[in-house]
């Protein structure tokens, strides 16, 4: 892995599962309960000089910095100073630098014990964003937690397996969705394509979330000086979330070198598709006519330019989906009960986009 060539839950007790972004009032002190030593069962060496560069202190260091080894089998062991309440436990898959997160394996499954007993088992998406396994309804009282890896995801080019964060939470109120995490250092790849986007912005909408957005200006986001503050819903905006706090929204979609971005704007009732971008590592590209989205781009004047029976149309997308939503009257009295709700999923594969479903409710 160089550079240079580099919900289900079944646990024994009752336990929710959601994703979400967290966050941290700062006069409450530490976010989460930081173990005082981790160790992997195996950890990746590429450079005899630098044996921990890969090493398991990466994944509780707050940063895009990365665990990577073996897959199915390797054990994690986190041992804290006394007996704590785990609330839940949010996990960062993948490699940290969105670049090579594609090109390493991810992981898919795992298994939760604690010194005491078994935990149970538990699959994670596949996303860099933060997942949470929340533990609300039996918190989990331990003094050492061990997490095993039992399935993954495969690679486009390397067969290491990546961990970027791993945060244990030892508060009820870190589990919801108004809590954000603390500051997180993030990788330059990502800083890129946080300024490109702020780029592609009118100068207003730069101005209205100068107050709020710290972090989207061409900054060296792996400098170990340079941390950086991204707040509001732009704290976790890593693919594919709507990116909001402009006056545009962005869906992204990670790509093997680069990623795919819809544009989008809400204008009265109707949500508007407003252009397509790849983005290659360094700067936001105009792919209107790029045939990565041939399948929605059919569509997108319909969806622009609604007609009478056709109206209330919104955008969702998470994990590799873009989703669209619209509400059709099947008459011009437009009550709701002449109403339908319809729904058009395109799944995005790597390289395009493909309708996989429509649904008519």
């Amino acid at each position: 892995m160089k550079k240079n060539s580099k919900k289900s839950i079944a646990l024994v007790f009752v336990a929710l599962v959601c994703s979400a972004a967290f966050a941290l009032d700062p006069s409450k002190g530490e976010y989460g309960a930081k173990p005082v030593k981790v160790t992997a069962s195996n950890t990746l060496i590429e450079d005899a000089n630098s044996p921990d560069k890969y090493g398991a202190q990466n994944l509780i260091d707050n940063t895009y910095k990365s665990w990577a080894g073996k897959g199915v089998g390797t054990e994690f062991v986190f041992d804290f100073k006394s007996e704590i309440k785990i609330y839940g436990i949010t996990i960062r898959n993948g490699y940290g630098s969105l670049g090579y997160y594609l090109k390493n394996n991810r992981v898919k499954s795992i298994k939760i014990s604690s010194e005491k007993q078994e935990l149970g088992s538990c699959n994670l998406p596949d996303t860099p964003d933060p997942h949470c396994i929340n533990f609300l309804d039996s918190p989990i009282s331990a003094k050492q937690i061990k997490i095993t890896i039992t399935g993954i995801y495969k690679g486009s080019e390397f067969d290491d397996t990546c961990i970027s964060e791993i945060t244990f939470l030892d508060s009820p109120e870190y589990c919801y969705d108004y809590y954000k995490e603390k500051e997180f250092k993030y990788d330059s790849w990502r800083g890129n394509l946080f300024a490109e986007i702020y780029k592609a912005n009118s100068k207003k909408a730069r101005k209205d979330a100068s107050g709020r957005c710290q972090a989207y200006t061409a900054i060296d986001f792996e400098s170990d000086t340079k941390w950086t503050t991204i707040q509001e819903h732009l704290h976790n905006a890593i693919y594919p979330i709507g990116y909001r706090g402009l006056n545009k929204n962005y869906s992204i979609f990670l790509m093997q070198n680069g990623a795919a971005v819809i544009e989008w704007e809400k204008e009265d009732v109707s949500s508007l598709i407003t252009h397509f971008y790849i983005f290659d590592g360094k700067s936001l590209i105009d792919a209107e006519n790029n045939p990565i989205f041939k399948s929605i781009k059919s569509l997108k004047e319909t969806i622009n330019n609604p007609s009478p029976d056709c109206t209330y149309v919104h955008f969702y997308s998470h994990s590799n989906v873009f989703e669209i939503n619209y509400t059709k009257f099947l008459d011009k009295s437009l009550s709701i009960e002449s109403a339908i709700e319809c729904k058009l999923i395109f799944e995005f594969d790597g390289s395009k986009f493909v309708k996989t479903s429509e649904e008519r409710k």
